[in-house]
């Protein structure tokens, strides 16, 4: 894998993938009726699952500061999605045309790079090691919708902890969890209890929504963290009566083989109205390889 690798491109790159939005445009109040507690695991699981955002098509316009190993830089994105399909995003300056162009599938990542006259065409491994978590398509698509990447997580093995308004659900109990990612904690018994990847989710206990979940590989001491705020409705274009829960704001940080956060705004979102997902590679780009 060539190391070299320019502060704008490894920042426009990481930030493609982490856009998400969800905003309607105008912000409205929801009443949401508590549902009871749940008894276990899988009742959990369930409400979390029924609550999750559902949609065949999402366009989204997103603000993003980026900033990775002291590297700061501002974009603008205009990102679509089809469901367990493709994501395509368009990314620019905040004053300016497009730099670089991504098409993601379950199985290959391509990007255009307008700066620099090239292309890449790979999987996630890259973006993987970048970012210190084993990412996969679903997994960055649950990212950018606000959804969770429950799969990650061993039901059976699953403990959840309740306090004020959330419940956290992970391999790892809240205490020993808490240890564990501080390394206060016999890391080498811990590994050898649970695995070395712990997956968490913290789950509202009103809305029943993601606020924070993250993905920790103990024995590598990596992390990726993401957070979402400003939850607002946004409706179905198609099903108007449909009202949803989308988060206006997130953040994502990571931290080991590189450190960096990044912190969405998200201006503009269009529910179930298909897009084209056009990405053409000019004759004289050169493929590079990461």
């Amino acid at each position: 894998m060539n190391k070299v690798y320019s502060s704008l491109q490894f920042v426009t790159f990481i930030s493609i993938f982490t856009f998400c939005l969800i905003s309607c445009s105008k912000n409205q109040q929801v009443v949401v009726k508590k549902p009871s507690k749940p008894k276990n695991v899988e009742a959990l699981i369930s409400l979390l699952q029924k609550n999750e955002l559902k949609f065949d098509w999402l366009s989204l316009k997103a603000n993003a500061e980026a900033a990775v190993d002291s590297k700061k830089n501002s974009f603008k994105a205009n990102i679509r999605i089809k469901k367990d399909s493709a994501i395509w995003i368009s990314i620019s300056p905040l004053v300016g045309i497009e730099i670089v162009r991504l098409l993601a599938t379950k199985d290959s990542v391509k990007m255009l790079n307008r700066l620099q006259s090239n292309y890449f065409i790979g999987g996630y491994e890259y973006l993987g090691e970048k970012m210190n978590a084993d990412i996969n398509f679903y997994m960055l698509q649950a990212i950018l919708v606000g959804n969770s990447m429950v799969e990650e997580i061993e039901v059976d093995e699953a403990k959840v902890s309740n306090k004020k308004d959330h419940y956290l659900l992970s391999s790892l109990k809240k205490g020993k969890l808490k240890k564990a990612i501080e390394k206060h904690d016999k890391i080498d018994k811990t590994i050898e209890k649970v695995g070395n990847i712990v997956s968490t989710l913290w789950i509202n206990n009103t809305t029943f929504k993601v606020d924070r979940q993250g993905i920790y590989d103990l024995k590598e001491d990596l992390s990726l963290a993401i957070d979402y705020t400003k939850f607002e409705v946004i409706n179905d274009i198609n099903l108007p009566q449909e009202k949803q829960l989308l988060p206006h704001n997130l953040a994502l940080n990571f931290s080991g083989r590189s450190e960096g956060e990044l912190k969405i705004s998200y201006t503009k979102a269009t529910l179930n109205k298909a897009k084209k997902l056009s990405f053409a590679i000019p004759e004289k780009y050169e493929q590079v390889y990461y």
